[in-house]
């Protein structure tokens, strides 16, 4: 997930790994996708690893069905 938002605010998101790691302008968040603490739904653990990186980064995420929506 690479892009920019309509104010110029780069947002990008890589993995590797199990390690997950957002970029949200100058603001840098990792999360872990974990099977044990979280569940085995890979969809779920990586909405959880998002949700963490976001926290870390200190912004807002917003999972939704089609859009994931981000704040500071």
């Amino acid at each position: 997930m690479n892009t920019t938002l309509p104010d110029g605010t780069r947002v990008a998101c890589k993995r590797k790994g199990l390690k997950v790691t957002l970029t949200v302008g100058a603001k840098k968040g990792e999360g872990l996708m974990r099977r044990l603490d979280v569940s085995a739904d890979p969809i779920v653990m990586l909405h959880a690893a998002l949700q963490e990186a976001a926290t870390m980064a200190g912004v807002e995420l917003n999972l939704t069905d089609n859009e994931i929506l981000v704040g500071r």
